[in-house]
């Protein structure tokens, strides 16, 4: 009879691996948000949020465009947002694996895999230094907020 003590403390270790993956990306995120923070004096945030898109439905080839040619599609989004945490501006599409790594990145036609904390690092070092993301910044600390 197969050894199945041994099996479950392989799904054990794989789900401890996953854990710390995530926590790992999650300090990554974590110390992105606090530089740019201090950077700016808390007017603006950088994280991952739940988001929503409005998706053409395949194979609808209607002239009108009404809700019905559309799906809402939830996704998770890296955002720069004002310092209430309000009024995100998506950066890329954030995806994290059941395993924590690879997780993906989407934007500007690019879709990068991240298979360890240097990748991710490399990879948000692009995409923070991308104009996109300068614009986004600006957007915040110019515009007032809701508590001044």
């Amino acid at each position: 009879m197969a050894d199945f003590k041994k099996i479950f403390s392989v799904g054990v270790a794989a789900a401890e691996t996953a854990a710390a993956n995530k926590k790992e990306i999650e300090g990554v995120i974590s110390e992105v948000n606090k530089q740019l923070q201090e950077l700016y004096d808390e007017k603006v945030h950088f994280g991952v949020w739940d988001l929503t898109k409005r998706t053409p439905r395949p194979g609808v080839k209607n002239i009108f465009v009404d809700a019905f040619n559309y799906d809402i599609v939830s996704y998770k989004g890296l955002c720069i947002s004002n310092k209430e945490k309000k009024e995100p501006i998506v950066l890329a599409e954030w995806q994290i694996t059941e395993n924590g790594y690879p997780c993906i990145l989407k934007y500007d036609d690019r879709e990068a895999y991240c298979y360890n904390t240097d990748d991710l690092e490399t990879e948000l070092a692009t995409l923070l230094s991308d104009v996109k993301t300068g614009k986004a910044i600006l957007k915040h600390l110019n515009t007032p907020s809701e508590k001044e």
